[in-house]
């Protein structure tokens, strides 16, 4: 028995130590997500025809609402193809276009930005394009799928929905 005394004893502390630790964690506040109630107001009904139709494979309409409807400001469809880059981020941030579209991200912060996509869809996209301040970068979209980037500095993310 005297053998195992060390063994008994470094078990004994560590027990003691998850225990403390699982006490203690029993007190500290979790901050949770706030779930927002819209109203009907924010709810916004469209025709069948004006919602892009899914991807197969890629977009799942998982939440209950009916097909017809969209939650305003979540999505805005980009007709001239044109997203600004602002000290706040992408605007819009979310945007939906039409495949074959040419798309252009606007620099209008004070410094250059690098713009990268976070899932490896457009091989033109492999390394960070570089828009200087003021600068222009022109791409037509070729895919159909969702697409997301993101700035890289400032980790301020976007996403196009390419549509048919």
């Amino acid at each position: 028995m005297k053998r195992n005394m060390p063994v008994v004893f470094i078990g004994t502390a560590t027990l003691a130590v998850f225990l403390v630790l699982i006490i203690v964690a029993q007190f500290i506040p979790i901050n949770k997500p706030q779930l927002v109630k819209l109203s009907a107001s924010e709810i916004e009904i469209q025709d069948q025809e004006s919602i892009p139709p899914t991807v197969e494979g890629e977009i799942s309409d998982l939440n209950q609402r009916p097909r017809n409807t969209r939650v305003k400001g979540v999505t805005h469809t980009v007709e001239n193809g044109v997203i600004e880059y602002t000290e706040e981020g992408f605007n819009p941030k979310e945007a939906t276009v039409k495949l074959g579209q040419k798309v252009s991200w606007i620099n209008k912060t004070g410094r250059t930005i690098y713009l990268k996509q976070l899932l490896g869809s457009y091989g033109e996209f492999r390394e960070p394009i570089e828009i200087a301040p003021g600068g222009v970068f022109n791409f037509e979209v070729y895919q159909l799928k969702l697409w997301t980037y993101e700035e890289k500095v400032t980790k301020n993310f976007g996403s196009l929905f390419v549509t048919p």
